[in-house]
């Protein structure tokens, strides 16, 4: 019994740490770019926005009307962003709370599980939307610039924790997946230091790095 409310909370857990990863990208396309110095008109248009403008903004090359769409998209994104951040942010700590708790309820752990994943939802829905409106504003070459753009960010992301029940950690799965066993990976690296070259010791005139020769 007390192994299944174990594995049931290790399963919250690794859930927690899967759509909390969801929202990475949002962060990583509205991070300020290198060198990105900003205006005090952008600034005060967008307030914390005007120095976090998303990474690809100056690659490409966006016209006037382009840059108005451009801005006003990227401030409703903040906007709904923000909120939905808060409500999560509430939600987790009502989690996390229960760890102290003796025997925490099930069905509540359930509830603010699920509570927290939809938050990231619609987190990823909305920045998911965002994209596309951009997308749409952008001429067919500034389209294949975004497109290799957003593929580069998507291979940025962490890979998602995935909950296994073996018990193995991280470096006895890859050790695992290897086909090799601790000692083996052991008897490897001390091989690999056995090979390093250090010189002859004091006394070898046969240039070696054994022992000196004996004499006769």
């Amino acid at each position: 019994m007390e192994d299944n409310k174990a594995s049931g909370l290790w399963k919250w857990l690794v859930g927690l740490l899967v759509v909390c990863n969801m929202a990475l990208i949002a962060i990583i396309w509205f991070k300020p770019q290198p060198g990105y110095s900003g205006g005090s008109e952008r600034e005060e248009h967008h307030g914390r926005g005007g120095k976090r403008m998303m990474a690809f903004d100056g690659d490409l090359n966006l016209s006037k009307e382009q840059q108005a769409k451009f801005d006003a998209i990227v401030a409703e994104q903040h906007a709904h962003v923000d909120s939905l951040k808060r409500l999560a942010r509430d939600v987790r700590t009502q989690f996390f709370n229960n760890i102290s708790v003796a025997a925490p309820d099930a069905a509540e752990m359930t509830r603010l599980s699920n509570d927290l994943g939809n938050y990231h939802r619609l987190i990823e829905l909305q920045t998911y939307n965002s994209f596309r409106e951009i997308r749409s504003i952008l001429t067919d070459v500034q389209k294949q610039k975004f497109d290799t753009i957003t593929r580069d960010v998507l291979t940025r992301l962490p890979e998602q924790p995935r909950f296994r029940g073996d018990g193995m950690g991280p470096a006895e799965r890859r050790r695992h997946e290897r086909g090799e066993s601790e000692q083996e990976e052991q008897e490897e690296h001390e091989g690999g230091e056995e090979h390093e070259h250090r010189g002859p010791p004091p006394g070898d005139r046969d240039g070696d790095d054994g022992p000196p020769p004996t004499k006769k």
